[in-house]
C-alpha cells in the first residue's frame, strides 16, 4: 500500500479544492499522480479493471497515466496533483476516523495557497500517509479484538482456555490483548474470563438441576474446590448457599 513504502518519492504540483460535475465521464490517463478526499458526495470508479466506490470521508489515489472511467454525484474533493510520484496501484481508502485525515488535507490546500515550501507540502502528505497507515492498523486491531472476544464467549466453559489461545484467535500479541482489554473493560483478561464463568455459573445455580461440581465443570473450573473458593471471593457466600437459596 501507498501509506507504507520506504521508497515512495513525489513532487507535488498542486492542490485544489473542486466540485466535480454530475454524470459519467470516460478520463484519459493524466501526467500526473492523484491523491484527495472526499468532502461530500458519492462517486464510482473502474479503474485497472477493479471497482472502486468513494463516499464522504474515503481517501483515493489513481496513478499517473491511468485512465478510468467514474460515475460522480454532488462529488466535492480536495485533490493534491503529484508528479513523478513511483506507486503505480489505484487505492480507494475508507478511514475509521476521518476527522484528522479532513484536517491535514485542508492544512494541505492552506499550504499550497499561501505558497508554501514544497517540502512543507510533501511534510504534510507523509503525515497523511501515516496517519492512514495507524487508522488500518487501528481499525485491523479492532477486527482483531473482536474476534478474541468472540472465542473466549465461546470456549470459556473449556477449562483448558488460556490467554495464549484468546490471542492467537485474533492473530494478536498477549500484551495488546490486555491492553485492549483494560481499554474496554477495565480488566485484564483472565479477570475477564473469571467474570464471564462466574455470570454462568451464578445462572446454572438458579436453575436448581445440577450439582456444585457440576456446575464448576460446566463454567471452566477443573476444580470444585478451586471454584468455591473464588465463587465466595466474589459474592461472600459458598455457591452451595446461593444455590440454597434460590431453593428456599
Amino acid at each position: 500500500m501507498i501509506y507504507s513504502r520506504e521508497d515512495l518519492s513525489f513532487q507535488v504540483l498542486s492542490v485544489q479544492k473542486i466540485r466535480h460535475a454530475d454524470g459519467y465521464f470516460k478520463v484519459k490517463g493524466r501526467p500526473f499522480a492523484a491523491i484527495s478526499i472526499r468532502l461530500g458526495g458519492k462517486s464510482d470508479f473502474e479503474v485497472a479493471g477493479r471497482q472502486l466506490s468513494v463516499n464522504t470521508g474515503d481517501i483515493l489515489y489513481i496513478p499517473a497515466d491511468m485512465p478510468y472511467e467514474v460515475e460522480s454525484y454532488g462529488t466535492e474533493m480536495i485533490v493534491a496533483h503529484l508528479r513523478d510520484c513511483n506507486y503505480c496501484e489505484p487505492i480507494a481508502f475508507r478511514p475509521q476516523n476521518p476527522t484528522l485525515l479532513r484536517m491535514l488535507f485542508s492544512q494541505l490546500l492552506d499550504a499550497f495557497t499561501e505558497g508554501k515550501s514544497a517540502n512543507r507540502m510533501k511534510s504534510i502528505i507523509y503525515s497523511i500517509l501515516d496517519e492512514m497507515e495507524n487508522d488500518k492498523r487501528t481499525a485491523h486491531g479492532a477486527k482483531g479484538f473482536e474476534a478474541c472476544l468472540a472465542f473466549m464467549e465461546a470456549h470459556f466453559s473449556e477449562s483448558t482456555l488460556s490467554v495464549t489461545d484468546v490471542a492467537a484467535a485474533g492473530f494478536m500479541s498477549q500484551s495488546t490483548l490486555g491492553r485492549c482489554f483494560q481499554e474496554r473493560f477495565g480488566l485484564s483478561p483472565k479477570a475477564y474470563l473469571c467474570r464471564l464463568r462466574m455470570n454462568k455459573a451464578v445462572a446454572l445455580l438458579s436453575g436448581r438441576e445440577a450439582s456444585v461440581k457440576e456446575i464448576a465443570l460446566a463454567c471452566g473450573f477443573a476444580d470444585e474446590k478451586f471454584f468455591s473458593r473464588a465463587f465466595k471471593k466474589k459474592y461472600g457466600l459458598p455457591p452451595s448457599s446461593l444455590q440454597k437459596n434460590y431453593i428456599g
